[in-house]
C-alpha cells in the first residue's frame, strides 16, 4: 500500500488586517518623506510600484504624467522587499495584490479572516 505524505500547513504571518497594518506602520517609519499620510494615496503609491517593472517607461511627453516619482517608487520598492524579506517570502507584487485588499474586508470578514 503507498502511503502519502502532506506537507505540514503553516500559519500565514500576514493574514490578518494588524499584520498589514503593521508592514504598512514599518514602511512609513523607515520612509517618513515619501510614504503619504492618507491611506487612499499610500495603496495609490503601492499600485504604483506593484506596477514598476511591468512596462519600460519612454521618454515622450504624451499620456497622463505619474502621480509619484521613479525614484521614490523605487525606494519604496526596496523598502518594502526588505521588510517582507524579513519576515515572509512573499514578493512585493502578492502582498499588494493580495494582502493590501484585506484592509478594505468588512469587519466582520476581517474577524474570521484572522481566526482561520
Amino acid at each position: 500500500m503507498r502511503s502519502t505524505r502532506r506537507r505540514a500547513r503553516r500559519i500565514d504571518p500576514l493574514a490578518s488586517a494588524s499584520a498589514v497594518h503593521g508592514v504598512l506602520d514599518q514602511l512609513s517609519a523607515s520612509l517618513p518623506d515619501i510614504i503619504p499620510r492618507s491611506h487612499k494615496n499610500l495603496v495609490g503609491m503601492l499600485q504604483s510600484v506593484r506596477n514598476l517593472y511591468v512596462r519600460p517607461v519612454k521618454d515622450t511627453r504624451r499620456g497622463r504624467p505619474s502621480r509619484f516619482p521613479r525614484e521614490e517608487l523605487f525606494k519604496v520598492d526596496a523598502e518594502l522587499r526588505t521588510l517582507l524579506g524579513r519576515e515572509t517570502s512573499i514578493s512585493v507584487r502578492s502582498f499588494v495584490g493580495q494582502y493590501l485588499p484585506l484592509l478594505e474586508f468588512p469587519t466582520d470578514a476581517k474577524l474570521t479572516s484572522s481566526r482561520a
